[in-house]
């Protein structure tokens, strides 16, 4: 579960687990986003970070994560 969901830019979903934010962008599609990112979250234990999900697509297979420090 989510530590909180806020609404960033065109009231698209930013979701944040601890220290990472999860921009999720156009709600559409969201159920695939949120399977793939169910698949990302447990690799991105003990980071923090940016997670980029706006210009995912079913066919991309680049994510980034901006890693902060």
């Amino acid at each position: 579960m989510p530590d909180s969901v806020d609404y960033g830019a065109q009231n698209a979903p930013v979701v944040k687990y601890g220290n990472v934010s999860v921009i999720i962008g156009d709600t559409t599609k969201l159920t695939r986003k949120i399977e793939r990112l169910k698949a990302i979250m447990p690799s991105l234990e003990e980071q923090s970070g940016t997670l980029h999900l706006e210009s995912w697509t079913e066919e991309t297979t680049n994510i980034v994560f901006d890693k902060s420090e």
